[in-house]
């Protein structure tokens, strides 16, 4: 046991704050059975090792770790940058819209013409079915072209 607290009060605070919530954590204990090798994997240890433990073994254990890690902090960084690209390409898209869009709708004798524009706001998800053929509302309203015919 540690003195002030115990491997399972340490991991909870170690992954309660956010600096230190990605950190990979190997659990090295001497408990038997599962249950407390189940426990401390649920509550985010990267990975565990019984007491007593090989050194080689443990450096072995942080190195795939550390790499693991690595990668995740690396594909993060893809994902982001990928977002950011699809929302300056829609930013841009949303630019082109407008610009070909007329100021003021047509005059036509006897018709009161009126036309809008909502530019996406964000990349489209995954689809996992269909689309539907309902036009969905973002709650705001499409951008208006005023008519011309209007007195």
């Amino acid at each position: 046991m540690m003195p002030v607290m115990n491997g399972y009060e340490t991991l909870e605070r170690i992954r309660s704050d956010s600096r230190w919530s990605d950190l990979p954590v190997i659990m090295i204990f001497s408990l038997d059975g599962m249950d407390g090798v189940i426990r401390c994997i649920e509550m985010g240890a990267e990975d565990y090792l019984p007491k007593p433990f090989d050194p080689v073994l443990l450096r072995a254990r942080a190195g795939a770790c550390v790499e693991r890690k690595r990668l995740r902090d690396e594909r993060a960084a893809q994902q982001s940058a990928e977002q950011e690209r699809l929302q300056r390409e829609l930013e841009m898209a949303a630019r082109v819209q407008r610009r070909l869009l007329p100021e003021c709708m047509p005059r036509v004798e006897g018709l009161d013409l009126a036309g809008g524009c909502e530019p996406m706001r964000a990349p489209p998800g995954p689809r996992t079915t269909a689309p539907s053929t309902q036009r969905k509302s973002s709650g705001r309203s499409p951008e208006r072209i005023p008519s011309s015919n209007r007195r």
